[in-house]
């Protein structure tokens, strides 16, 4: 008997609510009970997942989203209008202003400055030489009056609305191939300019010759 006793193992079963007649007579009754805990985890379950979903962004959330950015986008435009104002009262009182310029290719360009009340146009390479003065006052104050206006369109609305259309709409592109009038005026008086020298060229070589006869 003692050694029967010491292999002899105990184990302990799971509470039980029914008896085993009752399970035997009616199983649905039992697996309906043992169903339940699983039936309940997965309401849980359907209920965390709707109350997920159901967390979203609202009207209110995209009219704040609006507001902010109509703020910031107006916070900017004050804070480049305060600058521009800035720049432009410092060049006033600047006695050297730099109107505009051309490239030309080969680290040369044309630019255009203002000393004082003097408009020259100078040749940059690898030196600097004066090519023109603009004596004519009328164009010397067109060229003035181009620069300003230059300068207080570049921040106005209707100018920074057209700029994003016209980039939403893919014209930039056939805005760039339209010449700048600026530009234009320059190449007339590079036109004049060589023209000019090539006057003064062929009348030292005519001098030059008969010089030689």
């Amino acid at each position: 008997m003692a050694l029967f006793a010491g292999n002899v193992s105990v184990a302990q079963a799971e509470p039980f609510d029914n008896n085993v007649k009752d399970c035997l007579e009616s199983p649905k009754k039992c697996g309906q009970e043992t169903e339940q805990p699983k039936v309940e985890k997965q309401g849980k379950q359907n209920q965390q997942i709707e109350t997920g979903t159901a967390v979203g962004v609202t009207i209110w959330d995209f009219l704040k989203m609006i507001g902010a950015l109509i703020f910031v986008l107006a916070l900017i435009y004050f804070i480049l209008r305060f600058v521009n104002q800035k720049s432009r009262s410092y060049q006033q009182t600047k006695l050297i202003q730099h109107l505009g310029g051309t490239p030309l290719g080969g680290n040369r360009s044309i630019q255009l400055v203002k000393i004082g009340e003097r408009v020259l146009i100078l040749g940059v390479g690898e030196n600097i030489q004066l090519l023109q003065e603009i004596d004519d006052e009328e164009e010397r104050s067109r060229f003035v009056d181009h620069y300003s206006n230059q300068m207080e369109q570049m921040l106005q609305p209707q100018d920074i609305m057209t700029k994003l259309i016209s980039k939403w709409k893919g014209q930039e592109t056939q805005k760039s191939e339209k010449q700048d009038p600026f530009k234009q005026v320059f190449e007339n008086k590079l036109s004049e300019i060589k023209q000019s020298r090539k006057q003064a060229i062929s009348k030292m070589n005519d001098r030059e010759k008969k010089q030689d006869e």
